[in-house]
């Protein structure tokens, strides 16, 4: 996996990566997560200064929250089983 955590204006990126076996996803983002923090500090306003930072991911259609993967995660609206489109 990469990770990254960057400026909006790209003046300073900070980039990680992890390889292992797909049991081990979740401990590798959570350290590859750690890493990044170290990296920029915990204090995100200071970071990312006057930048807007992004709100949770929601749908472009209705508004709902997502997973940020395509996913409803509440709400009227919830996935197929396949994942291909909501339904409505």
């Amino acid at each position: 996996m990469s990770g990254l955590i960057a400026k909006p204006d790209g003046s300073l990126i900070f980039r990680t990566e992890r390889t292992g076996p797909a049991a081990e996803n979740v401990a590798m983002g959570t350290a590859a997560g750690e890493e990044l923090k170290a990296k920029c500090g915990s204090n995100f306003e200071e970071f990312f200064g006057d930048f807007e930072i992004a709100p949770e991911p929601k749908s472009s259609i209705s508004g709902v929250k997502t997973d940020g993967l395509g996913g409803y995660e509440k709400g009227e609206y919830k996935m197929d089983d396949s994942g291909a489109k909501p339904i409505f």
